[in-house]
């Protein structure tokens, strides 16, 4: 992980569709680590801090700190997924579109104050 981690509070709500349980994690995030996000500094699946976002144009920041990630991918899996644009822990797509799907807006019931 690089980076200071987003800070968010996790909520798991329980569901029956078509007959079977399902579960979902509503995540809480505060607005700086939304800007974090949406400006692709970080990713909106998993959370993790970027160095750079992932994109063929950062290829030589992710270079400098593919060691961080040595422990779950190797240094040319990273840079394919980074390429990509997509998240070298969870394999996420990273863009303003994907923020844009799963972001639901502000929440009145949040735990915290100002939660996105």
């Amino acid at each position: 992980m690089i980076g200071v981690p987003i800070t968010a509070h996790a909520e798991e709500t329980a569901d029956i569709v078509h007959g079977e349980d399902q579960s979902t994690i509503k995540w809480y995030i505060d607005q700086e680590g939304f800007d974090r996000i949406r400006a692709g500094m970080a990713c909106s699946h998993c959370l993790e801090p970027f160095p750079a976002p992932p994109s063929i144009r950062t290829t030589a920041v992710w270079r400098e700190h593919a060691h961080h990630y040595s422990g779950i991918r190797t240094k040319d899996e990273l840079l394919d997924l980074v390429v990509k644009g997509r998240c070298p822990i969870c394999k996420s797509e990273v863009s303003n579109e994907m923020v844009e799907v799963s972001h639901r807006g502000k929440d009145k019931f949040a735990p915290t104050e100002g939660a996105y």
